[in-house]
């Protein structure tokens, strides 16, 4: 409820994408009963605030509002980096420092001070500034992450608390990568420590 009151879009998505997984891993009863629940209370939602069906209404091209639109050009920024530095990036932390010149390939680009955080987008924010061997790295330690999850939840006694958190903690995943597509939240401290702490509450065995 907190995050739909943000009007945050890709939350939005993020969080159907975890609701899905959370659903899925209880079996195809929870996951039906819930995707015919969670897509009435969508409707209803959508119908009574229209301030929020305007934000979701804007993810579609014909419909974009300016701040899908730079971030449109700042993805184009992020490519035209990666093309000319793909094995190690411009840098970590350089973002800020090598966007400008790239930003002069759209001339019709207003850039606004966001776009000089990050690449609203953690998968190439990742590689422009460490390039496809930091992305490797980068990727590698969050697969280890959820293949180690997987196994806390299948070793997990069921209706236990470490059952019920690493349930919780693998439904977290499909949430932050979706999101992850619009905003560089992978590696923001204020969202991961949160989840890692989570994430090793949950490796915590019961006595």
């Amino acid at each position: 409820l907190g995050v739909i009151l943000t009007g945050s879009r890709s939350y939005y998505l993020g969080i159907v994408a975890g609701s899905l997984m959370l659903l899925i891993l209880r079996g195809w009863k929870y996951f039906l009963a819930g995707v015919f629940v969670l897509g009435l209370f969508v409707l209803i939602l959508f119908k009574t605030n229209p301030y929020i069906e305007n934000r979701m209404r804007t993810v579609s091209v014909s419909h974009m509002d300016e701040s899908s639109s730079q971030r449109l050009n700042i993805w184009k920024s992020a490519g035209l980096m990666i093309l000319d530095r793909p094995l190690a990036g411009v840098g970590y932390h350089h973002w800020k420092s090598f966007l400008p010149s790239y930003a002069k390939a759209m001339p019709d680009w207003t850039m606004t001070n966001a776009a000089l955080s990050h690449a609203h987008n953690s998968v190439l924010t990742v590689t422009a500034e460490t390039g496809f061997l930091g992305l490797g790295i980068f990727l590698g330690f969050w697969i280890v992450l959820v293949r180690e999850q997987l196994n806390v939840f299948r070793a997990a006694r069921k209706e236990s608390l470490q059952y019920a958190l690493s349930l919780g903690v693998l439904s977290i995943f499909p949430c932050f990568f979706i999101a992850s597509l619009t905003e560089h939240n992978l590696l923001t401290a204020t969202l991961s420590l949160a989840f890692f702490f989570m994430a090793g509450l949950a490796r915590v065995e019961e006595r």
